[in-house]
């Protein structure tokens, strides 16, 4: 948990606001094509996916889901 207001750049701009949690890892073996669906069956979307050069691993950066 930050304890206060941090900056984060990840060849994508966003402020983490102070209190605000950030989890950072987790490492499980999904396929590539899965990964939309696992964030959108828990209330995400996938913002954006960083890939290795040989497309093995994947950071993937999602955002909740906006209720109509």
């Amino acid at each position: 948990m930050s304890a206060s207001r941090v900056p984060v750049r990840i060849d994508y701009g966003l402020a983490v606001a102070a209190g605000e949690t950030i989890h950072t890892e987790n490492y499980h073996k999904y396929r590539l094509e899965h990964i939309p669906t696992l964030l959108a069956e828990a209330g995400f979307v996938l913002e954006r996916q960083f890939l290795d050069r040989q497309c093995r691993f994947s950071l993937n950066l999602a955002r909740l889901r906006r209720q109509p």
